[in-house]
Order: C-alpha cells, then structure tokens, then sequence
C-alpha cells in the first residue's frame, strides 16, 4: 500500500468545494449544497481507505465513536439534531486534516490558499455592501431564520463567518510576511487582511472586534523567538495597557459617541459605568453572558458523569462549557482530545500563526458557541498552510 496520497484533481475539488461551502453565505442554506459536501467528504474517505495508518484509522474509530454517541443519544432524550449538527459537521472535517497530513506536498496548495483569500475577499465585499444598506444586519444573521437566508443568498456573512475569517488572519498576515510565498498569494492575503478587518470591525460582534484588534500584538510576542526581546515586547505591551486603563474612562465616552452600532454602544457604556462603579453587573448587558456561563458551568460540575443530556441544560453562549453540560466531563474531554491531535502535529512546524490561531479558536469555543465554519480553517485552510510552510523551511534549510 502507499505511505501517501497524491493530489489529484478529485482531491483538490473536493477540498476546493468544502472550504466555498464553509465560507460562502449563499452555500450555507440548501439540502442540495450540504449533500455535495458529503460526496466530497466521501470522496476524500475513499482516497485514505488505501492507506494502512494507524493514525488515520485509531482518528476514524473515535469520530465514528463520537458522533454515534452523539446521534443515540439525541435519539433517546427526543433532542432534534439541529443543535448538535455543527459539531458532527466539525468533528467530520477533520477527514480533510487527515487527507492532507498524508498527501505528498504539491504546488497546487498554494492555488487553494488563494482561491479561499479571492473568496473571503468577494464575501467580505458583497458583506460590507449589505452592512451599508442595513447597519447592524449582521445581528440579525446570528440566528437562523428567514431573514437570515435571504440576506446570506446575497453573499452577506454572518456570525459563522465572522469567526471563521478572525482565525484565518494570522495566516494571512504571516504569508504576507514570508517572502517565499508567491507575490499573488501575499496580495490576496493582504486585500483579504484589510476587508477583512474593515467586516469585523462593522459587524457588531465584540467579542470579534477585541479578538482581533487583540491578535496583532499577540502575534509579534509569539513571533519573538529570543525571550530577552520577547520579554521587552511583553512590557511595552503591558505598559500600553496601563496606559490605555488609565485614560479608559475617556476613551470609552468618545467610542461611545463615535460608534453608530446600537448593541456596540450599549457595551461600550455598560463598560464605562461598571468601571466607574455606577451600575451592578447583573444589570448591565454583561449579565445574559455571564449567566449562560454559569448556568453550564455548574450543571456540568452537578452532573459530571453524563450531564444532562437535553440541550435545554446548556447556556447556549459556550462551545465547550454548553458541551460539558449537556454530556458530562469524559465526553468533553474526549471531544477536546480528539479536536487538539490534528493541531498538536501542525504546532509541530514552529509556525507562529499557527500558535496565534490556537489560542484564538481556545478564546472563541470558550467565550461563544463554535459554528461548524471554523472547520474550514482548522482542519482545510491550516493543515494546507503548515505544509507549505514546512516545504520552504526544508528549502531555506
């Protein structure tokens, strides 16, 4: 049997066809474009079938295991399986991490990272577009309903994109950065950096806006290699946000009246008043968030074994506390086992983007639900990155 795949036309369309389905609107609602991404993930299976490695075979036997477990017991608590369909579609992504981790390294990588840039680009154009006409649309698109598919066939992102994009800018940013990298590739990076930034920045989800704003500093303390330099970067980073605290108070009242988006201006504001001590945490909009938490935190600490195995048990705001609750520790620590095997062998390549991605999707499953789109990147967009990546280190020796 052969020790690795080739890339071939199949393999690439397969691929090409899964990252447009996880980050393009208009794909995100049909039964027609969801039954294609099965003929691709197939496809994909069937390529690995050649191979006798054990990897690949001890990862297939915990996802079957998983999202069999899953599937029985949504069957017995009645539970519909819209609630956990974004983690079997996540869990079922990691076959392209496998596929890719075992293919030979082919120049046709490149051309996918650049046809998901070009993407990102038109979607994050078509989404800026829908954001003038309708400030705080993308409000609107965190919840299905009609209106959300109707402005998605319009190529307008919503909660699921944004995310998805955040991870992916520390790839851009350091394929911007490497000189080995074809000079399309850099500028599709780069235009896709800047609408990119410009989307997140408008799109009214905090939590994107800070993680992001946050990823530029974090990405040159990673980079920092030498720790006396990293050491001195971290202090002036320390010491900006001193000073940015001291002034915090200012700085928010001018936020506050230069924002135009409501639900921006109504945390903006809670902030500025929770900071000067004039309004109690549990009325400002702070609250809702912090009681989700904590409603998934204690069912899961009340009900370790197996939760509470309905999806009505959960906060519905965290990714691995709502899984917690709902399933009980062993099954989160599986489902966090399983997750982290594929991006501890890509941590491997020293990429700092990697690392910056990480910690970022750690800050996104904890603090808000984890929308099936993030595949595309973990498991699609960074696997074919840390090849490249290893190829020109074995290049530039």
């Amino acid at each position: 049997m052969p020790s690795s795949l080739k890339v071939t036309k199949y393999s690439l369309g397969a691929l090409m066809y899964l990252i447009a389905w996880c980050v393009s609107p208009p794909l995100a609602y049909g039964h027609f474009y969801r039954f294609l991404a099965v003929v691709a993930v197939c496809m994909l299976i069937s390529m690995q079938f050649r191979l006798a490695n054990k990897t690949i075979q001890n990862t297939y036997l915990a996802m079957v295991a998983f999202i069999g477990y899953i599937l029985v017991v949504m069957f017995l608590v009645g539970d519909s399986y819209v609630y956990r369909i974004g983690t079997i579609i996540l869990i079922a992504l990691m076959i392209c991490s496998l596929h890719i981790e075992n293919s030979d390294y082919s120049e046709k990588y490149q051309f996918l990272l650049t046809f998901t840039f070009l993407l990102c680009i038109l979607w994050n154009l078509t989404s800026l577009r829908g954001i003038a006409a309708h400030p705080g649309i993308m409000r609107i698109l965190a919840k299905n309903s009609a209106d959300s598919a109707m402005y998605a066939s319009r190529g307008v992102g919503g909660y699921g994109y944004i995310y998805t994009i955040l991870l992916m800018i520390p790839l851009a940013g350091e394929i911007c950065q490497r000189t080995q990298n074809r000079k399309f590739l850099r500028y599709c990076a780069g235009g896709f950096l800047v609408t990119s930034y410009l989307v997140i920045m408008k799109s009214a989800y905090f939590m994107a806006e800070i993680l992001s704003v946050m990823a530029i500093p974090l990405y040159f303390v990673f980079q920092k290699k030498n720790s006396p330099h990293r050491v001195a970067f971290i202090f002036l980073v320390v010491i900006l946000t001193g000073v940015l605290l001291i002034f915090a108070d200012s700085i928010l009242l001018t936020l506050h009246e230069l924002v135009g988006i409501r639900s921006i201006k109504a945390k903006l504001w809670d902030t500025y008043q929770l900071l000067n001590g004039t309004e109690a945490i549990e009325n400002s909009e702070f609250a809702t968030r912090h009681r989700r938490y904590w409603n998934s935190l204690t069912y899961t600490l009340t009900h370790p074994l197996f939760g509470g195995l309905r999806y009505i048990v959960t906060g519905n705001h965290s990714h691995l506390l709502d899984m917690g609750a709902q399933y009980g520790l062993l099954i989160l620590w599986w489902y966090i086992y399983m997750m982290y095997q594929p991006m501890k062998r890509m941590m491997v390549a020293g990429s700092t983007a990697v690392q910056l991605v990480l910690l970022l999707l750690v800050a996104v499953v904890t603090m808000n639900t984890a929308p099936f789109a993030l595949g595309a990147v973990l498991f699609i967009v960074m696997p074919i990155y840390v090849k490249l990546y290893q190829q020109q280190q074995l290049i530039s020796g």
